[in-house]
């Protein structure tokens, strides 16, 4: 007989914005890349395959942007709760400590972009945070998870897969060992997303 056993929780949450609030969010992340593209003298083809990553939680960008610290917020809250799962004795505080340890940063993607089959090693957990609205199965762009067991048990490519929808303002978090990827996306327009990845120490 074959059984299931640990079952992988994952955090899949819409963040309570109201148009106006989400619009401004997403023009303020547009101006952030394209600001540091501009002054680092970077094009969008330095990015590779799968598009150009840049900070985001910076200090400035936190302290400048009132947009910028509330999806901060909105973060910390989210990790804590998919945290809490695991263990209760991890609090805000520790979120937040754990959260200075990195910027997150903004993947921008154009037509033709896609992520390959990855896992986030070195981290605990990992977040995405989708700025706009996408027709998945018109325009691609997928987020795909797969069962993190193949690489342990068979070294094979896994056949076990769940398939998730990239709604607008929506914050996706999973364990950092799960394996995913992002299908090709062949959307007109430019996509923009935030990922963020924390990690804790042994415990």
């Amino acid at each position: 007989m074959i059984k299931t056993i640990f079952p992988i929780k994952m955090l899949h949450e819409l963040h309570d914005i109201n148009e106006e609030e989400s619009s401004t969010l997403n023009s303020v992340c547009q101006a952030i890349f394209r600001n540091h593209l501009a002054m680092a003298g970077l094009s969008y083809q330095d990015g590779g395959d799968d598009g150009v990553h840049i900070p985001l939680f910076t200090d400035d960008n936190i302290k400048n942007y009132n947009e910028i610290k509330i999806i901060h917020d909105f973060f910390a809250k989210s990790f804590l709760k998919l945290a809490n799962e695991y263990d209760e004795s991890i609090t805000h505080a520790e979120i937040l400590e754990r959260m200075e340890q990195t910027t997150g940063r903004l993947p921008f993607m154009r037509n033709g972009d896609y992520k390959g089959l990855h896992c986030h090693s070195g981290a605990s957990m990992v977040a995405v945070y989708y700025l706009d609205c996408v027709d998945n199965d018109k325009d691609g762009g997928k987020l795909i998870f797969h069962d993190p067991a193949f690489n342990q048990v068979i070294k094979t490519r896994p056949k076990s897969k769940m398939s998730i929808e990239t709604e607008k303002n929506t914050i996706i978090i999973v364990p950092a060992h799960v394996w995913h990827e992002v299908t090709p996306y062949y959307g007109e327009e430019d996509r923009l997303a935030v990922v963020m990845n924390i990690s804790f120490p042994s415990r």
